[in-house]
């Protein structure tokens, strides 16, 4: 088991508070470019907030040609900013569509959990609950999905067309 950052993207609302204050936590101001969690909108109503889901085995690492990516026994992921050349391969192999190049900045970002706190700033500060930090149990393989295949199971499941082209 580990505690990962879940989405009911039933209870989002789009404000995109998540992506303020988590960019506040992590680049000391409220730029979305600094967020590590993005919402995503396909049409009006249906917004995705997107992070990180910390696969066991993660793309991302495998990918890397430098080794700059490290699995903590959390599974929260860390970009060794030291050793990182900036090919961005590991944007290329998140199933999750979650590791981002910061505008102007060569390494990619990533969710953290907010290294190690006890409160996630964006579970927090989420006015609809939208964000649950919990446990879940791990199967040894990662079973991210991108947005586009979270926001047309939503559509799906509430009766709305999509076409996730």
């Amino acid at each position: 088991m580990a505690k990962i950052i879940q989405v009911d993207i039933d209870k989002c609302i789009g404000c995109r508070l998540c992506e303020m204050y988590c960019s506040f936590v992590h680049g000391g101001r409220g730029a979305v470019d600094y967020s590590r969690i993005k919402v995503l909108t396909f049409f009006p109503g249906v917004e995705v907030p997107n992070l990180c889901f910390h696969c066991k085995d993660a793309p991302c690492k495998s990918s890397c040609p430098v080794s700059a990516i490290e699995i903590d026994e959390n599974f929260v992921v860390h970009i060794d900013n030291q050793k990182c050349i900036g090919c961005q391969k590991c944007v290329k192999a998140c199933p999750a569509e979650a590791i981002q190049i910061v505008k102007g900045q060569k390494y990619p970002v990533v969710c953290d959990l907010c290294k190690g706190k006890p409160e996630m700033a964006c579970v927090e500060v989420c006015p609809t609950k939208a964000l649950i930090f919990q446990e879940v149990p791990f199967d040894g393989s990662c079973y991210a999905k991108t947005p586009k295949e979270k926001a047309f199971e939503y559509c799906k499941k509430n009766s709305l067309e999509f076409d996730p082209k």
